[in-house]
């Protein structure tokens, strides 16, 4: 039922052996290296807006190559490159058309070195070309949308970082379970509803008094991270708020909520170009009932994220007016609707 994004499963999984390869610009010829990801374990969990996260590797980023020079932005199957001695020739290389419209016309959204590493190009900034490269060959808005949204969850992904060098807040994890890998094992693709559900917990424990000395500031910025890591803006904007009345408590925590309050207005940059090609995708003849339904959602997750609640109300209404009784092979999808309409209302 959410298939209309066409967003790869394979993103919710933690990457191992990933390698760097040798890599040809299909469009002025310039060679670089670039992450290849390798074999796959699932684990992470998968947000209600489709946000993907690894399980502690930062996947998503390496799913685009970008060519340091003249900014060509494409996902591995446009580019030639060397897995050792073997090269792999591109499956889908950009055209000759293609290669006109986009030599010289991409331009990173922040200044990059001169001569830098595309090793080194961030991922909003790679997503960003490649939703440029998409626009500028005139592809569909449905793929540009996917662009900007991987934008935004890569922002979102490295937002708010642990606190591991912390003896507390290593007991506060493993006291919560967050790490617990048997917790996890049957429900990887629900980790990112458990672990809000944990924000929750933490922040109830707290309200009773059961957190107390260096753990309780601790727990706060946990709850944070927890809500920041899973894009809930509206709940990690309360203890954005929290933290910053408490500040000189922990130089370490001092120093991270003004990075994640700032992350917040990156992401939400990110998804509001993403809403209005989400918005002209579906005005799009042809649509299937279920494709329509599933972009009326994103749609509508989208205006809840980015707090225009009048807005996501009604595209979460428009949805579930088409809800059928006793159709149950669509019966979860309505559930999901009917929940991320609920947290609109808060």
């Amino acid at each position: 039922m959410l298939r209309a994004l066409g967003l790869l499963t394979c993103l919710t999984w933690y990457a191992d052996n990933d390698k760097i390869v040798d890599v040809t610009c299909p469009v002025d010829g310039t060679k670089f290296k670039a992450v290849l990801i390798g074999k796959l374990y699932p684990l992470g969990g998968v947000d209600r807006d489709h946000c993907p996260h690894s399980g502690g590797k930062p996947e998503l980023q390496h799913l685009v190559w970008t060519c340091p020079t003249c900014f060509f932005t494409g996902l591995k199957d446009e580019f030639e490159y060397a897995e050792g001695r073997e090269v792999v020739k591109a499956k889908s290389p950009p055209s000759a058309d293609s290669k006109a419209k986009l030599l010289g016309k991409l331009t990173p959204m922040e200044k990059l070195p001169e001569k830098v590493d595309a090793l080194a190009i961030a991922g909003e900034v790679k997503f960003d070309l490649l939703a440029q490269a998409r626009a500028l060959r005139g592809d569909a808005a449905l793929e540009i949308a996917k662009a900007y949204l991987q934008a935004a969850w890569v922002v979102r992904q490295a937002a708010a970082p642990s606190l591991t060098d912390f003896e507390e807040y290593n007991e506060l994890v493993s006291k919560y379970k967050l790490n617990d890998p048997k917790r996890f094992l049957d429900k990887s693709s629900r980790r990112s509803d458990l672990e809000l559900e944990d924000a929750f917990k933490i922040e109830e424990d707290i309200a009773k008094g059961k957190v107390k000395g260096a753990k309780e500031l601790l727990s706060r910025y946990l709850i944070l991270e927890l809500n920041r890591k899973h894009g809930e803006h509206t709940r990690a904007a309360k203890w954005i708020a929290d933290l910053e009345g408490r500040k000189g408590l922990n130089s370490v925590v001092d120093g991270l909520v003004p990075r994640v309050k700032a992350s917040i207005d990156r992401e939400r940059g990110f998804q509001r170009k993403a809403l209005e090609q989400l918005v002209k995708a579906a005005e799009k003849p042809g649509l299937s009932e279920a494709d329509r339904m599933s972009l009326d959602y994103m749609i509508a997750e989208q205006h809840r994220r980015l707090e225009e609640r009048d807005k996501a109300r009604e595209g979460f209404d428009k949805v579930l007016s088409r809800e059928k009784k006793g159709d149950e092979s669509s019966k979860e999808f309505f559930k999901i609707v009917r929940e991320q309409r609920a947290l609109s209302e808060k």
